[in-house]
C-alpha cells in the first residue's frame, strides 16, 4: 500500500492565466475569490479565524527552571502541515527581554493566506513573563493549529493550543 503523501503548493496567477490541477488537488486558499473561475475544483470561501497563543515564561535570572529565558519556538503545526521555526521566544538578558516579534516569525510561514502572526506581546508580572502570540488561520483549520515549544535547558516540548480572539484586534506589540 502507497503512503498518502499530502503537499501544499502556491502558485500566483495574472489575470488571464490559467493553472492545471493535478488530479485529486483542491484549492484551499485564494485572496480573490470572486475573479476565480474553476471548472472542477470547488473554490473556498476566504474567511479567517483568530486567536492567540499564552505562554509563561520565568523572567529571573536563574537558568535552572522550567520555561526560562532559553524557551524557544519550535514550530507551528496547521492541521497536517509544520512550519520549523526555530526561534527563541526571548531575546536579551532576563533583565530586559524582548520578544522575537511577528515580521521574524512569518518569515518562516510560506503560506501566509492560510496562516499569518499578527501581533506579539509581552508583560512581565513579577518574576513571570506572559506572552501572547497572536494569529490568523483559515477558519477551517482553527481546531488544528499547535505553536511548538521547547525549554532547551529542561529538553521538554509543549504544544500550545489557540485562545480565541478578535481578528483585526490585536495589542500593539511589546
Amino acid at each position: 500500500m502507497a503512503d498518502i503523501v499530502n503537499s501544499t503548493q502556491t502558485i500566483t496567477l495574472q489575470p488571464g492565466e490559467s493553472f492545471v490541477l493535478p488530479l485529486g488537488a483542491q484549492i484551499v486558499y485564494t485572496s480573490d475569490p470572486e475573479n476565480l473561475q474553476s471548472d472542477c475544483a470547488e473554490i473556498p470561501n476566504t474567511e479567517y479565524a483568530c486567536g492567540y497563543f499564552f505562554i509563561v515564561l520565568d523572567a529571573d535570572s536563574n537558568d535552572n527552571h522550567a520555561m526560562d529565558m532559553n524557551t524557544r519556538y519550535v514550530s507551528i503545526k496547521i492541521g497536517s502541515t509544520t512550519y520549523t521555526i526555530n526561534e527563541p521566544i526571548l531575546y536579551g538578558d532576563s533583565n530586559s527581554p524582548t520578544p522575537t516579534d511577528k515580521t521574524t516569525l512569518n518569515t518562516h510561514v510560506t503560506n501566509t493566506g492560510l496562516f499569518e502572526f499578527m501581533s506579539v506581546t509581552e508583560n512581565e508580572v513579577t518574576s513571570r513573563t506572559h506572552i501572547h502570540v497572536y494569529f490568523k488561520v483559515l477558519d477551517t483549520y482553527y481546531d488544528d493549529v499547535r505553536l511548538v515549544i521547547n525549554n532547551n535547558n529542561i529538553g521538554s516540548i509543549y504544544e500550545v493550543p489557540p485562545i480565541a480572539a478578535t481578528c483585526g484586534s490585536y495589542p500593539d506589540p511589546a
